[in-house]
């Protein structure tokens, strides 16, 4: 699963009223009853939503997998699950999560729902340019995987410069340091104007994508060998995973593997 720049847009033109809905269920504390008779937006609390017509995840525990797991096993049990062709994850760009929805959506794929594809979006490629920050690359160390970040270079003295841009990208291995500096612009206050932005927002999205691309094939590699010398935690959360849905959606197996779920880094 790769991770696609999807906007809420996009989700509002498949599913009428999905943003207004949105905001209302972030915004308040909603009965199980009242969800129910919507036929649209189910089982929320006052920190999680589930939203039908496309599925999605919305609120801050969106990327907590035991509430995520317990939303899975009621839709199997409400026959809704089989049924579905997509489930969207709004607004997460963590490495872990990434990997953690992969190995949900095998494990649906095998045991549930064949057909299930699994999507997340995040504005966080064009939000760096809030503190001129870019992406950089996949990074492993002490068993972790991030995306890393740097300070965009910009000044006068790449004015016209034929130095190649740092970091290559399916857009960046292009560019030059020059082709992203300009005179000092009122409009950004950098030495950028909205071209060269738009150019950083491209190679943002572009690491970031090709960086989950990276550590699925990785961590699926690790996978086949057997041995994980990194994201243990989610190489425990997904075989757990695989547990529980091939037991047919074992409540008590998710109550075992609750510490799993809870030691990745949107649990609680």
């Amino acid at each position: 699963m790769l991770s696609t720049e999807m906007t809420i847009g996009q989700l509002a033109r498949n599913s009428p009223k999905l943003l207004q809905n949105l905001k209302m269920f972030e915004q308040y504390r909603q009965s199980r009853s009242r969800y129910s008779q919507t036929g649209r937006c189910l089982w929320p609390t006052n920190r999680m939503t589930v939203i039908w017509k496309p599925g999605a995840f919305a609120g801050p525990l969106r990327d907590d997998f035991h509430h995520v797991m317990r939303r899975l096993l009621q839709m199997m049990d409400e026959q809704r699950l089989e049924n579905l062709k997509w489930l969207h994850v709004l607004g997460t760009s963590k490495v872990e999560t990434a990997l953690m929805l992969s190995a949900i959506q095998r494990s649906v794929n095998k045991h549930v729902a064949p057909g299930l594809r699994f999507s997340f979006d995040t504005g966080s490629p064009s939000r760096l340019l809030n503190w001129n920050s870019i992406y950089t690359s996949l990074s492993i160390n002490g068993g972790k995987m991030v995306i890393k970040t740097e300070k965009a270079p910009e000044g006068p003295e790449f004015l016209g410069s034929a130095e190649p841009w740092p970091w290559p990208s399916a857009l960046g291995r292009h560019l030059t340091m020059g082709d992203v500096t300009t005179r000092p612009s009122v409009m950004t206050g950098t030495y950028r104007d909205t071209l060269a932005n738009h150019y950083l927002i491209h190679m943002n999205l572009t690491t970031l994508c090709d960086g989950i691309a990276q550590a699925n094939a990785s961590f699926k590699a690790q996978a086949a060998l057997g041995e994980h010398s990194f994201a243990n935690r989610v190489a425990a959360a997904a075989a757990a995973v695989e547990e529980i849905f091939s037991s047919g959606g074992s409540r008590g197996l998710l109550h075992r593997y609750r510490h799993l779920f809870g030691a990745l880094n949107g649990g609680h």
